[in-house]
């Protein structure tokens, strides 16, 4: 059964295509207005990264399907070569028998191995959501902090010049967060190119160990010494 990398191949129904951050934020400093600013793009953001993420996930639960067909392959010959072994007498098969321990020890070894590795390009895939998540609530907390801090103050000065003050404080707070959302979703494509180069390694890697260890391990040794 494939690891769920597809968790994060969800419909992608937008595009990043946003103005520049001062223009969103520059025109007034309204609380309100800012919170629709940052909940419009971290959802852009979030389906750009998600977008980015398609394609390079496909791949690397192809290359994963791939790698454990590989493994399961060399363990179907192992126990060809301990029957074709165990037809050979007594000595043989128990040649075959210890040989066998030792090939299903290693193969599941490589197997956990691999799936640690699809574990973990699981969590790298996901980095930059996270992100773009995580800075989403610290502006909206930011702002959320904000209003009930100008509402102290028009409370207690009863004048509306802290307002300009706090809004325009907070405004570039929230500004530097977008930016920096902005950058996770569109750096999200080199990133996820190496979670695939990482996915394919780990295969590559596995594929290789198994089939040397088994070769040097040579079951069909045994009917030799027969």
């Amino acid at each position: 059964m494939l690891f769920p990398l597809v968790v994060l191949l969800l419909p992608v129904t937008y595009s990043l295509d946003i103005p520049f951050v001062g223009n969103l934020l520059g025109a007034s400093p309204n609380l309100r207005s800012l919170e629709n600013t940052v909940k419009f793009i971290s959802a852009e953001s979030v389906n750009t990264a998600r977008a980015a993420a398609v394609p390079v996930l496909e791949v690397a639960n192809q290359t994963y399907a791939e790698a454990k067909s590989t493994i399961e392959d060399i363990s179907g010959e192992v126990l060809k070569s301990v029957i074709r072994a165990r037809s050979m007498g007594w000595t043989a098969a128990h040649c075959a028998q210890e040989k066998q321990k030792q090939a299903e020890e290693f193969i599941k070894s490589a197997t956990a191995k691999l799936d640690n590795c699809v574990a973990l390009a699981a969590l790298e895939a996901g980095s930059p959501i996270d992100t773009i998540e995580n800075l989403t609530q610290e502006a909206m907390q930011r702002i959320d902090t904000a209003a009930g801090g100008v509402a102290n103050c028009i409370q207690s000065s009863q004048t509306i010049k802290c307002f300009f003050e706090m809004a325009t404080g907070v405004v570039q707070d929230v500004e530097r967060i977008l930016r920096t959302i902005m950058s996770q979703a569109l750096g999200a494509e080199r990133s996820f190119s190496k979670v695939g180069r990482y996915a394919s390694a780990c295969a590559s890697n596995q594929i290789e160990g198994v089939t040397n260890f088994i070769q040097k391990l040579d079951i069909s040794s045994c009917t030799q010494e027969n």
